[in-house]
Order: C-alpha cells, then structure tokens, then sequence
C-alpha cells in the first residue's frame, strides 16, 4: 500500500465517528437548521480547540521535568495519569457556553453534544496515531491502530463526554445548570476521568507485561459503558416523550393546539407525517411545540424571583406556536 493511499484512508477512518454522531442526531431528532451548526461546532472544538489546548497544557506541566526524568516513566505518567485528567477538561469546557445559552436542555440534548466534542478530539489524536503507527511500524501496524482507535479509543472519547454533557443537561432541565455545573458535572467529569485512566491504564500495563490481556478488560469496559450510556439515553429519549405528551396535551385541552398534536410531534418519525396542515410551517412548528414542553417543565423547577421568567418564557412560545398554527413563516 502507498503512503499516499494510507493517509487518505487514515483521514477516512479518522472522520468515521462522525457518522455515528450524525446517526445519533437523527434518530434523537436534534439536527435541526440551527442545532446542526452548533454540533459541528463543538466537534470543531474538540478537534482543534481541545487538542491543541491539551497539547499546550502538556508542554507547559512537563517542560520542568524532561531530562530529570526517564522518557518512558514520563510517558506512562502522561497517559495514566495527565492525560484523563487534561483531556477530559478541555473536551468538555465547551459545553458550559452551550448549557448558559440555553441550547443544552435536556439530558438528550447534554449527551449529544458531548459526544460531538469527544469525537472531534478523537479525530486530531487518531490521525496522530495513525501517522506515528504507520511511519514506525509499517502498514500492519497501522492497519492494528486503525482497529483498535476507531472501535474503542474513539469510542472512549465520544461516552465520556457525553456523560458530563448528560449531567449539564440534566442541571438545565431542574432550572439549575449554574449550581449543576458543580454538583451535577463535577461528579460526572470525575466518572469520565477515572474510565479514561482505567483505559489508559490497561493499555499501559498491556504494552509492559499482559501481552493482550490488558486491552481485553480495557476493551471489555468500555463496551460496557458503552451499553450504559446507550440505555440511559434510551430512557432519556423516553423520559422526553413521555413529558412532551403530558405538557402537549394540557395544551390541547385548552384549544391551543389540535388534540392529534402532542402524540405526532412526541416521535421524530410522527413529525415528518402529514398530521400538521398544509399551510403551516412543520418543522419550525414542530420544534416550537417541542420548545413549550421542554420551558414548561423547566418553569416548573424554578424558584423566585426566577419563576416568573420561566412562565414568561413559557407565554412567548405559546404566542409563537399560535402564530405558526395560523400558517405564518419565520
């Protein structure tokens, strides 16, 4: 195989998790106009952003310490130890602007755009590892890299972000994202880190001693918080119908929307029917029921003096979703 056909396929391995973020997105329903943008802006800033700032924060923690120490005692200390901890906090540092702007409300929501990020940052640090695979040790060995970092390593980034993302959006929902910022995603960025080092960790003590068995547990691990994270986003999917049907339908027994409503847009597949009319707008109206559900039930967490914000809010999106039922474009 050719250099150059190696780096192009070292480039298509590395974009490939974006596919699973997209595929994410769709079946969530989250790819809205604005939504998408903001999503492949986070996976920017975990690629660039976030990468670059853990590369930097290297350099400058351990510049006092290279030639005191062994090369490969620095380098076990970075990949358990630094490496978790620095990683994990530029990744998810993005996610506070989102979450104060409001664009992160559900747990949903948080897990998606964690995922967007953790998969941006693994796209920098695959295609370095696949170019340091292949230049050492031939194209077996970056055929071996290729496997194991776009299955796992990947894989490792994108969960663990999304599990802080999940916290953040979980705070947002109880109408309390600045104390959740602490006492929800400190907790979870704590999680992420410990699985990153575990990973780390094993792979460490595979390449001094285990011959594989190392990578087998670290492997066995993540899969298993893989299907973790799976299954709470599953129940946070069906947590958020659940609530868009029982704020909907208190609507819809006050005649501001058709009865028919809260059920077609409470399912990504039921908003793309025919059960809106023709002259409306369907997708800004769909997301428009979707917003009064979600600020109604965040209204209702919240305290004085801002529980009268919250109701606000909750009056402005009902004038919205009136004024896109009587087929009004925005």
């Amino acid at each position: 195989m050719t250099t150059l056909a190696v780096e192009i396929l070292s480039v298509v391995f590395a974009l490939l998790p974006i596919v699973a973020a997209l595929i994410v997105a769709l079946v969530a329903d989250r790819l809205g106009g604005k939504s998408l943008a903001l999503l492949a802006a986070v996976i920017v800033w975990g690629a660039i952003g976030a990468a670059y700032s853990s590369i930097w924060t290297y350099e400058i923690t351990l510049a006092p310490v290279e030639g005191r120490v062994s090369a490969g005692k620095l380098d076990v200390f970075t990949a358990v130890f630094m490496a978790p901890v620095v990683e994990e906090f530029w990744k998810a540092l993005v996610l506070i602007p989102i979450v104060a702007l409001g664009r992160m409300r559900t747990l949903a929501d948080g897990a998606l755009f964690g995922l967007g990020a953790g998969i941006g940052f693994a796209i920098s640090e695959n295609l370095m590892y696949f170019e340091h695979a292949y230049l050492y040790g031939g194209t077996g060995e970056w055929a071996a890299t290729v496997v194991i970092r776009t299955t796992f390593t990947a894989g490792l980034h994108a969960l663990n972000t999304a599990l802080v993302g999940a916290a953040l959006g979980l705070a947002y929902m109880h109408g309390r994202w600045i104390v959740g910022t602490v006492f929800y995603s400190a907790p979870a960025l704590v999680l992420a880190m410990v699985i990153h080092l575990t990973w780390n960790a094993l792979a460490s003590l595979d390449e001094l001693m285990t011959k594989g068995f190392g990578s087998l547990l670290g492997m066995a691990l993540l899969a298993a918080t893989g299907f973790a994270l799976l299954a709470l986003l599953l129940m946070a999917l069906g947590w958020e119908r659940r609530l868009i049907l029982h704020e909907l339908h208190e609507e819809a027994a006050h005649g501001l929307i058709p009865p028919d409503h809260p059920r077609a847009v409470s399912r990504w597949r039921g908003r793309r029917g025919t059960w809106a009319p023709w002259w409306t707008h369907r997708r800004a109206y769909a997301h428009a029921l979707v917003d009064l559900a979600l600020l109604k039930s965040r209204a209702r967490r919240m305290q004085p003096p801002r529980w009268d914000r919250g109701w606000n809010a909750v009056d402005e999106c009902r004038a919205r979703v009136q004024w896109l039922l009587e087929g009004w474009r925005v």
